[in-house]
C-alpha cells in the first residue's frame, strides 16, 4: 500500500497560501499553475528518448560526449547507457530553494515510475533497470536516476 505523502513538509508554501488556511497541493497548483511551465516540465516527466548504435538515450540529441563514452566503456551499450543517462536530481533546478529529503525522495520515485512506464511504451520489446536510490544524506549526497537496458535482454 502506498503511503500518502507529507505534503506540508514537501510543500511548506501549502500552509500559508491562502490567509493561512491549509491547502491541498492540487488547489494549490490550480491557483499558481501555469500552461507554459506545465509544459515544459512534462519534458522532464514524459522525456524524449532517442535510439542510437544500439542504445537508448535521454533527451532528442546525441550527447557530444557519446563517441569519448563509448570508447571509454569499450562499446558496452548498457554502461554507456547509464553514464549518459544519468542525472543527479539537485541539478535539475539549480536556482530553487534548497528542497528537503522528503521531497526530493519523492521527486525521484515519481520521475522513475514516469520513465519507466514511457521507456516501456516507447521500446516495448526491451527490458530497461530505471535506477533511483531514495536512501541519502542530502547534506553529502546529490542523488541520481538513470536508466540502461537490461543485459542479455536488449
Amino acid at each position: 500500500m502506498e503511503t500518502v505523502p507529507n505534503w506540508k513538509e514537501m510543500i511548506p508554501e501549502l500552509s500559508t497560501f491562502l490567509d493561512g488556511k491549509p491547502i491541498d497541493p492540487e488547489l494549490w497548483l490550480h491557483n499558481i499553475g501555469r500552461y507554459d511551465h506545465a509544459v515544459a516540465y512534462a519534458l522532464l516527466f514524459w522525456p524524449s528518448f532517442l535510439e542510437h548504435d544500439g542504445c537508448v538515450l535521454l533527451g532528442n540529441q546525441i550527447p557530444e560526449t557519446y563517441d569519448q563514452w563509448k570508447t571509454t566503456h569499450n562499446s558496452d551499450t548498457t554502461a554507456i547507457e547509464a553514464t549518459l543517462n544519468h542525472r543527479h536530481i539537485l541539478d535539475l533546478f539549480p536556482t530553487a530553494p534548497e528542497p528537503n529529503g522528503a521531497l526530493v525522495a519523492h521527486f525521484g520515485r515519481l520521475l522513475k515510475e514516469m520513465w519507466s512506464a514511457k521507456l516501456m511504451i516507447d521500446f516495448p520489446n526491451r527490458k530497461f533497470e530505471v535506477e533511483f536510490s531514495d536512501n541519502f544524506d542530502l547534506s553529502v549526497d546529490n542523488p541520481s536516476i538513470t536508466f540502461y537496458t537490461r543485459q542479455n535482454e536488449a
